[in-house]
C-alpha cells in the first residue's frame, strides 16, 4: 500500500490508528507502517505528524485530528490517510467529507480489511469516491487457524507459529492522484 501511495504522487503517508497497547493486530499494522514508510520514503514516522490517534470513548475526534495531520505538513507534502481497520478508515472518510476536502485531489484514503464477503454489501463500494483496500484473505486465514489448533491439539508442545498471508491492493478513486 505504500509503494502504491508513493507511485501515486502522494509525498506523506499518514496512519490514522486506535489506541494499539492492548491490541496486536493494531501494533503490528502500526509497526508496518513504520518499517513500509522507512524503506520506501526514506524516513521514520513520527507521532503527532504522521500516526494520529483516534478514540471516540476518549474524546479523540476525527476531524481534530485531521487538523492536526494537516497542521503538521510542510509546503508541498500531498498526503494519504490509511486507516488501520475499517472502522478508523470509514471514520477518516466521513472527517475528509466534513472538513470539505476533496479526495484524492487533496489527500488520498486507502486501508485494509476489504474482506469481499459479497460484492454488493462490500463497503469500499458503498461511498464514493471508492476506497482504496487490501483484500485479507479471511477464507485462508480460518484455514490456518483451525490446521493450528489441531495441531495443537495433538501435539501440545508445538511452540507458537506466526503465519503471514499476501494480501491484494485493490486500488481505486480515493487514491487514484495521477
Amino acid at each position: 500500500m505504500i509503494r502504491h501511495l508513493k507511485e501515486k504522487g502522494y509525498t506523506r503517508p499518514i496512519l490514522f490508528t486506535q489506541f494499539w497497547e492492548q491490541n496486536s493486530t493494531r501494533m503490528r499494522r502500526r509497526d508496518s507502517f513504520i518499517q513500509a514508510v522507512e524503506e520506501i520514503y526514506g524516513y521514520t514516522p513520527k507521532p503527532q505528524e504522521d500516526i494520529f490517534l483516534i478514540d471516540h470513548s476518549e474524546g479523540i475526534n476525527t476531524v481534530s485530528q485531521l487538523k492536526l495531520m494537516r497542521e503538521s505538513l510542510r509546503t508541498g507534502d500531498i498526503p494519504a490517510v490509511i486507516g488501520t481497520n475499517s472502522i478508523t478508515t470509514a471514520r477518516v472518510y466521513h472527517g475528509i467529507s466534513e472538513l470539505g476536502l476533496s479526495m484524492p485531489g487533496e489527500i488520498g484514503l486507502c486501508g485494509p480489511e476489504d474482506w469481499d464477503w459479497s460484492n454488493e454489501l462490500n463497503w469500499p463500494f458503498m461511498i464514493r469516491p471508492h476506497v482504496t483496500t487490501l483484500k485479507v484473505p479471511s477464507t485462508e486465514i480460518g484455514y490456518r487457524a483451525a490446521e493450528r489448533l489441531l495441531q495443537k491439539m495433538h501435539q501440545t508442545d508445538t511452540l507458537p507459529q506466526e503465519i503471514s498471508l499476501p494480501c491484494i491492493l485493490n486500488a481505486r478513486e480515493s487514491t487514484e492522484l495521477r
